[in-house]
């Protein structure tokens, strides 16, 4: 019960995020490069980390790890498919 309202709670949360982007188009927007820099920034953590988290021998904590920086709305993602008490 206790994990079926952490979901709810988070899904409540991200839906608020997404409704309070709309409005922020125009300076989302004019925060292109910034976004972009940021995503690749992203993308080289996947791209180095994990492979070298590999090396050293981390195998699902290396996903978790290169996830993401921005982690709440992956959180519900993760949740979803795994439940919140896993490793």
């Amino acid at each position: 019960m206790q994990n079926q309202w952490f979901f709810i709670s988070v899904a409540l949360l991200i839906a608020k995020f997404g409704v309070e982007a709309g409005p922020a188009l125009p300076k989302i927007i004019a925060a292109g490069p910034a976004l972009i820099l940021q995503e690749i920034g992203h993308l080289a953590t996947i791209i180095f980390a994990l492979p070298l988290a590999l090396v050293l021998g981390l195998r699902k904590e290396a996903i978790g790890m290169t996830h993401s920086i921005g982690r709440e709305a992956n959180l519900a993602l993760i949740t979803e498919k795994f439940g919140i008490s896993s490793p």
